[in-house]
């Protein structure tokens, strides 16, 4: 996610959105009850740990290349946290996963084991596999896919995993796609609706002028300019607000926007995100794209001609003997070579033990790299009562607490919203039930169409 790409791009798209650019009253109307919940909850389920990575302040930009670098000629590892290029992406999971089969094969392994079976260690096995190498997967979950998971319980596919294809021109995802016939759809945020607390709801240029927008960007880079790897987007956000001196109402909208714009995407806080390695892991280019009958329709097909031992929980790895060897709670695995795909959350939480021991600069890009927090709540409604926008964003005046909806109508036909929350509010509502999301759901949407 590129620094200007919110407030420029909303300002490329402001109008046409759902609305006109000056505020309007809210409807005389209640909000209806949901019909029915469904949540996710990564931060808690301990074979993710988070939902994807993101740079701190302190991170380094060789980090992402040290966690993806082999520790000897036996173990490899890959996944989105792994990526240089690509980093916290679906196409950038699959491309590490190639890149360490490759280097598997460029070792003179035969026999590969493959720890995970999200996308990269489905992108491992298959590239091994079309090698010629014979390859075990081992998964402790009783599914493929790790983080990437469609739920069909409400009537539509939600996923409440990994959503887009970031970029469609050039990504070997929707290269995927097109070659098991997914159809996709265009989904990428180009029209938005913000609420207040007012009642009023409106296009970005209801909120602030296209011009002090510009402004508060050129502040943004103007203030970052000379911030080291230590340098958060808070400090770059501070040091913008003291360029701009805005009055009190227009600094707490700037705030919120580039909160809920940048921060929470990412699934972190301002405080928590380095400014100078804000920009890495760019995707491809082209307007986002979701898989219409969700990302699940794509692992299932990947994972069909694979040898996949679900329910394995692995507690070692250790290319000390003659062969590579992956210890389970139900048993073991041998191998010339091993592919670790784990996500970031689940190394940095140190339940499975390596020997030898990992060098210390991958050990120190564990440690600095940070791990997001993302909450998704979808709720299906009898009826659809919100604007025909992508995305729906209630701006609270407090800063870091605003939801924002993605109108899921537009893609499966059905009256649904998606609920999305990233950083420390992820984690807020990683800790409520269903039940207490819905209630702060609903307030928001009352606030935006309430009577």
């Amino acid at each position: 996610m590129h620094r200007r790409e919110f407030l420029q791009g909303a300002l490329s798209v402001a109008f046409f959105c759902a609305l006109p650019g000056r505020a309007v009253a809210r409807r005389p109307r209640s909000i209806p009850r949901p019909i029915g919940l469904v949540s996710s909850d990564w931060g808690r389920d301990p074979f993710a740990l988070g939902a994807y990575s993101y740079a701190p302040p302190g991170c380094r930009p060789e980090d992402r290349t040290a966690l993806a670098a082999p520790a000897g000629r036996r173990l490899f590892f890959a996944g989105e946290a792994a990526s240089p290029d690509y980093s916290s992406t679906v196409h950038g999971a699959w491309i590490s996963g190639v890149t360490a089969a490759e280097q598997v094969i460029e070792a003179g392994a035969r026999r590969l084991v493959v720890v995970g079976a999200g996308m990269s260690g489905l992108a491992a096995a298959r590239t091994a596999i079309e090698a010629g190498l014979d390859v075990e997967v081992v998964e402790a979950r009783l599914r493929p896919g790790g983080r990437m998971i469609t739920d069909h319980s409400l009537g539509l596919p939600t996923d409440l995993g990994a959503s887009w294809i970031h970029g469609p021109r050039g990504n070997p995802v929707m290269a995927l796609a097109r070659r098991f016939g997914l159809s996709t759809q265009r989904f990428d945020g180009g029209r938005m609706v913000f609420g207040q607390p007012d009642g009023s709801r409106s296009g970005l240029t209801g909120l602030l002028n296209p011009l002090r927008l510009l402004r508060a960007v050129d502040a943004l880079e103007r203030a970052g300019a000379g911030l080291d790897l230590d340098g958060s987007l808070q400090d770059a956000i501070d040091g913008a607000m003291a360029r701009l001196r805005p009055d009190p109402e227009e600094e707490l909208l700037l705030r919120n926007l580039v909160h809920q714009g940048w921060a929470s995407g990412l699934g972190a806080d301002p405080d928590q995100l380095s400014w100078a390695l804000l920009d890495e892991g760019s995707g491809f280019s082209g307007p986002d794209r979701i898989v219409t009958a969700g990302y699940s329709a794509l692992i299932e097909r990947l994972a069909e001609p694979l040898s996949i031992r679900f329910g394995h929980v692995v507690r070692r790895v250790d290319t000390t003997g003659p062969t590579a060897r992956v210890e389970t709670r139900l048993g073991r695995f041998e191998g010339d070579a091993v592919v670790v795909t784990l996500p970031l959350g689940v190394l940095q939480a140190g339940s499975v033990a390596f020997d030898p021991v990992l060098p210390e600069p991958k050990q120190a890009a564990i440690t600095r790299l940070g791990m997001g927090r993302c909450h998704k709540l979808a709720l299906l409604f009898e009826e659809v009562f919100w604007e025909d926008a992508e995305l729906l964003i209630y701006l609270r005046p407090e800063i870091g607490r605003s939801p924002c909806f993605f109108n899921v109508h537009r893609t499966t036909g059905l009256p649904a919203l998606v609920m999305w929350h990233g950083g420390r509010a992820a984690a807020v509502m990683e800790a409520r039930t269903d039940e207490q999301c819905a209630e702060d759901a609903l307030e928001a949407l009352e606030a935006m169409y309430g009577a």
